[in-house]
């Protein structure tokens, strides 16, 4: 099902649709979330707070809209106003991820590698479209850059990845 249609079954109250929304995006609010806050505990919390909130005020959301994007806006949203309540948080960026123990997966020592060579920015920009399939379009909107901007940032990033790896 889209988006769309998801987003119609839920203003019916179908749980099923819920549930596949949540499921379907779960993982990038969690990621856009641990941005701001760098307690997993919290950020799930935040998340599941997300959720929520777009469960509540659905019947606000324009159906012409990228829904995606306003779910990332109210997820963002949360966790900023965490870090007002709680100002002994960080940001979570590239050094957080090297001081994380390894716990010997390939997937995450490839994001390690990664977060060695690139800049915080570009690996933001690399996670969004390769990790949650996400177009530059909606990119430009979650990092407040152009389009362009933001396919340059992907291009070269590609680049640098290439002549590390």
């Amino acid at each position: 099902m889209t988006d769309k249609e998801l987003i119609q079954g839920i203003k019916r109250h179908n749980e099923k649709c819920f549930d596949e929304i949540y499921h379907r995006y779960y993982k990038l609010v969690l990621y856009v979330i641990l941005k701001y806050v760098d307690c997993k505990d919290d950020a799930e919390d935040l998340a599941s707070d997300t959720f929520l909130t777009m469960y509540n005020k659905i019947d606000q959301h324009n159906d012409d809209k990228n829904f995606k994007y306003w779910l990332i806006t109210i997820a963002k949203n949360k966790a900023k106003r965490f870090l007002d309540q709680n100002r002994n948080t960080t940001v979570i960026d590239s050094e957080y991820i090297n001081s994380q123990p390894d716990n010997s997966s390939s997937y995450n020592s490839l994001l390690k590698s990664c977060s060695m060579i690139l800049t915080p920015e570009e690996f933001d920009i690399v996670n969004y479209h390769v990790v949650f399939d996400m177009t530059f379009k909606e990119i430009s909107k979650i990092c407040g850059i152009s389009q362009s901007e933001a396919f340059r940032i992907y291009k070269r990033s590609i680049g640098k990845l290439k002549k590390e790896m």
